[in-house]
């Protein structure tokens, strides 16, 4: 049942997790802090987050490399959803933060209760790569204040913060700026030496040296400041007062990041399961991290989700189990008890460093290029969601993608494939006249493939190619419908059916259906058109439903109506 017992605990096991859990616990530190300035909490709510819900998630889950915690991405869904109601870094803007985090936990237990694991594919690839492009822009702006050393007001809109930045640029702080741009290209040239070196943590720990060495702060370098030592205590503060306009304050950003973080989180988990050979289940992800949330919310912990670079790193340090997370959570424990006292002094400006070498990956340029060679509907699909989260920010962004998934779903179903089939020359298969010129139609026969299920969206669709179809071929006596694709009819599909049987019947015109699998067979009893048809109308294939018609034709019985 628990992830962390998946794998037969033994010394070996427990070294490489007890190697994989310390090796993520130095990337997690700075980043946590990082991240939890840029959700607009205080730097030590990041390690909070890094702490309870590091412990819980592995109990239920079903991945083992899936590091999960602060991210960039949430945090800053979080800053734009919250600070409409409150100041960030205020004791209501932070009682707001944590009570968002126990609606996501609530909303992704339910999902896991309902088995809606099938929320992995609420956003389209296009949807939600042009709005992790669009975030990882409206997060490297936003850290230009601290990196820059300037007041800003904060701005949902992109281009508007971008004027400030321009109107403020004689009051940036020279000493800010450069130890902000020293740590950006130290992060970077670490990394260029190997991708294995932790270099936030390097990085953190000279500017903490140089910070106290050179004296900076006479030059008025901002820093994080004191942070409160000791691990965070069961709270409940956060739910007095609770009303339900605070209620229907956090539901929207609760939902978003509910589905966000799933979504983001599943796919990383799904993408290290082949190296684990461990099964990924969506249900458990859902409940593991849902769990997490609530009960993180409880200790001072605002929403983490899944790190992709964290579960590249738990899995290259051969993490075997989920006890490499407990490991991570012990770590950052410690370093809350000992060491909070040496972060007081580092700079603002390189947690905006960490920051933005993090997300300068998030803008997607290789996957617009791609969608542009291969599928223009995506691409604008994508640059919509792009420039809408730009322009509006990041919740009406998101729900803007939600929604333009929603209607291409709608739009793509209600126009769907559909063939009108002719016979392949010696042989006994039907296929698209248009894909094969060589099939040829029968005389006074219209035969007609439909490839999606029968819905409200693509009913009159339906209709419409059938008549159409009938009305442009010549001398027709005989319609055969193949319904094989189709899985399901709703009832304003059954009303079409119905239409189409009455129009056949006027116009003196024999219809077949071919391929029907037991449930629309079911379904066709239940609504009544058996009353209207004979079942002797109701066929297993073209060629039994045209021998049955006494239709001219030198084929036999044949399953084979595919294309």
């Amino acid at each position: 049942m628990f992830s962390i017992n998946r794998t037969n605990l033994n010394i070996r096991s427990v070294s490489t997790d007890l190697t994989a859990g310390l090796t993520v616990a130095v990337i997690l530190i700075p980043q946590a802090m990082a991240y939890a300035v840029l959700a607009g909490m205080p730097a030590v709510y990041g390690l909070y987050a890094s702490l309870i819900p590091l412990i819980v998630y592995p109990i239920f889950a079903s991945s083992i490399s899936l590091s999960i915690g602060p991210v960039a991405l949430i945090s800053i869904i979080l800053l734009a959803g919250i600070s409409v109601y409150a100041t960030p870094f205020s004791e209501e803007y932070i009682s707001l933060v944590l009570l968002t985090g126990l609606f996501a936990g609530l909303f992704q237990v339910l999902y896991a209760v309902l088995r809606l694991g099938r929320l992995s594919h609420f956003l389209s690839k296009p949807v939600l790569s042009g709005f992790i492009s669009a975030a990882g822009l409206i997060i490297a702006i936003s850290q230009l204040k601290h990196l820059l050393g300037i007041q800003l007001e904060r701005r949902d809109n992109l281009f508007l913060t971008l004027v400030d930045v321009f109107q403020k640029i004689q009051e940036v702080n020279r000493y800010s700026l450069g130890i902000g741009i020293a740590a950006i290209g130290m992060i970077y040239f670490l990394k260029f030496l190997h991708k294995a070196i932790p270099a936030h943590l390097i990085v953190t720990i000279l500017a903490i040296l140089a910070f106290y060495f050179l004296g900076l702060e006479k030059y008025s370098v901002a820093t994080i400041g004191e942070i409160q030592a000791g691990l965070s205590a069961f709270d409940i503060s956060f739910l007095q007062d609770l009303s339900f306009s605070k209620i229907r304050a956090v539901i929207p950003t609760a939902f978003i990041v509910s589905i966000i973080c799933f979504i983001s989180s599943y796919a990383i988990a799904f993408s290290f399961q082949y190296s684990q050979q461990n099964k990924v289940l969506a249900n458990k992800e859902l409940l593991s991290l849902g769990l997490a949330k609530i009960v993180g919310s409880f200790f001072l912990a605002y929403p983490s989700s899944g790190s992709f670079s964290r579960s590249a790193v738990n899995n290259q340090s051969g993490a075997k189990t989920g006890m490499s997370s407990v490991f991570t959570a012990i770590v950052v424990g410690i370093c809350l008890i000992f060491f909070t006292g040496l972060f007081s002094q580092l700079a603002m400006s390189v947690l905006s460093a960490i920051i933005l070498s993090s997300v300068i990956g998030f803008v997607d340029i290789k996957e617009m290029k791609r969608l542009w060679k291969i599928n223009r509907r995506d691409f604008w699909t994508l640059i919509v969601t792009f420039f809408l989260t730009l322009i509006l920010g990041i919740v009406p962004g998101i729900m803007g993608g939600i929604i333009l998934s929603l209607l291409s779903v709608v739009i793509r179903s209600s126009n769907p494939h559909f063939a009108i089939l002719g016979k392949l020359p010696k042989a006994e298969s039907y296929r698209n006249i248009k894909r094969y010129p060589e099939a040829s139609t029968i005389a006074g026969t219209f035969i007609l493939r439909y490839d999606m299920d029968l819905f409200f969206a693509n009913a009159d669709h339906f209709y419409n190619v059938v008549i159409e179809g009938l009305e442009n071929s010549q001398d027709v006596d005989t319609c055969i419908l193949h319904l094989g694709p189709v899985n399901y009819i709703d009832s304003s599909a059954m009303v079409k059916i119905h239409d189409l049987i009455s129009y056949c019947n006027l116009e003196g015109i024999t219809l077949h259906f071919t391929n029907l699998i037991g449930v629309v067979r079911d379904q066709f009893a239940n609504e009544g058109i058996f009353e209207k048809i004979s079942p002797k109308q109701v066929h297993l294939s073209i060629n039994d439903a045209l021998s049955s018609d006494k239709v001219k034709s030198d084929t036999g019985y044949s399953t084979q109506v595919n294309c």
